[in-house]
């Protein structure tokens, strides 16, 4: 029997994309807005964000105003952009599976609603290593997601730290507390009167790979000596 992955979730949120105000008038303070897939989940990333703007000198309620909306289930349809990007993961997850030999198995999760029935769908299908995708719904919905994951004894992928650090066995992606702080140099720019069409579109630059030893031990799982050396992070 060939090796089957599951991946989940396809359905992408711009991760708190924050919409910024033009530059007000000297005398006003300027506002920002905040838009983010889910607020209570992720409380960790704003706060990495008000960090990167302090270090440019910018305070939040004395020289500048944040304004927050959670925007959970209430984008009914995916910006061009973000359907664009979910696409490009699809086909490039689908060519490395390919080369791989890996069955795969694509569940299309837009909403923490969809997580039972892909659950089922996974518990059916009999996977035997899951792979999740980076989107605003996994990030904030985490918990569900790792503990359906040890339930099962999937081994599984994850795309963010966080997922990890409480409990998931490994992951490669973005370092997202510095990408957040990095998304405030881009506002101070706006701020100072650049014009955001002018802008290039800001890049994750820095990323980890996360392995958790004490997982992995739970899983029965040996990890490959290469990927050890490989590792920036372990949790034991």
């Amino acid at each position: 029997m060939g090796l089957r992955a599951i991946a989940l979730p396809l359905a992408l949120v711009l991760l708190a994309a924050p919409l910024v105000a033009e530059a007000q008038q000297a005398a006003k303070v300027p506002r920002i807005g905040y838009l983010a897939g889910n607020l209570a989940g992720t409380p960790h990333l704003p706060e990495a964000f008000r960090q990167g703007l302090r270090d440019l000198g910018y305070v939040e309620g004395r020289n500048v105003v944040i304004e927050y909306r959670d925007a959970e289930g209430k984008l009914e349809r995916l910006p061009a952009l973000a359907a664009e990007l979910v696409a490009l993961k699809i086909a490039a997850t689908e060519a490395a599976a390919a080369t791989l030999k890996v069955g795969l198995h694509l569940l299309d999760v837009r909403a923490p609603d969809d997580l039972p029935k892909a659950f089922d769908t996974i518990t059916r299908q009999r996977a035997d290593a899951l792979l999740v995708l980076p989107d605003a719904v996994s990030l904030a919905h985490r918990k569900p997601i790792l503990a359906f994951a040890a339930s099962r004894r999937l081994p599984a992928m994850y795309p963010f730290r966080e997922m990890v650090d409480e409990g998931g066995l490994m992951c490669y992606g973005p370092n997202l507390v510095a990408t957040f702080r990095a998304v405030a140099g881009y506002v101070d720019k706006i701020l100072k009167g650049a014009t955001v069409g002018d802008l290039p579109i800001p890049q994750a630059t820095n990323f980890d790979l996360v392995i958790n030893l004490k997982t992995a031990k739970a899983l029965g799982l040996t990890i490959p000596p290469a990927l050890l050396l490989r590792g920036r992070i372990m949790i034991e």
